[in-house]
């Protein structure tokens, strides 16, 4: 070990080592517990909900594009929440959604229409930012949305 005294003075100690030092980690993946639901299905916006995968933490939710879709064509914006069993709101985070204290034997994906105008932007439409908060607020309750769901995806994990 060496160090100088203003390092020994300041409380900053380095190590130094005269060869490289090499470490193996092992990390085995916990597999026990999950499952996987191939689903295939065609949502609003135009994109397709491949899979749902359930593991020990978590459910992602893997979706692939439109490739028919024009960068110039208007388009319909369209949301989505996830409900566990019990109808308790679940938090997603670009479709990785924690399970922790939840009911996951299914979940309900609800895909919704969003109060916009699809030919402007969406950041300078108050009817949006003001729909925006009070779901939010209301803890994403399913009645705040239960008039404007298009489309509606159970999930059962386990029967």
């Amino acid at each position: 070990i060496q160090y100088s005294p203003e390092e020994a003075k300041n409380g900053n100690m380095y190590i130094y080592f005269s060869e490289p030092l090499e470490f193996q980690i092992e990390t085995p993946v916990q597999s026990d517990g999950t499952v996987k639901k191939l689903l295939n299905e065609k949502l609003p916006n135009g994109t397709t909900l491949i899979s749902a995968t359930k593991t020990l933490t978590t459910i992602s939710l893997e979706s692939k594009g439109n490739e028919e879709s024009k960068d110039n064509e208007p388009f319909e914006q369209y949301g989505y929440a996830v409900y566990d069993a019990n109808g308790n709101h679940m938090t997603d985070k670009a479709g990785l959604i924690a399970i922790q204290d939840h009911d996951v034997s299914k979940i309900q994906i609800c895909y919704f229409k969003l109060p916009v105008n699809p030919d402007q932007d969406v950041n300078n439409q108050p009817e949006y930012e003001e729909f925006q908060q009070s779901f939010r607020e209301s803890g994403y309750s399913y009645d705040m949305i239960k008039d404007r769901i298009v489309k509606q995806v159970e999930i059962v994990f386990e029967e």
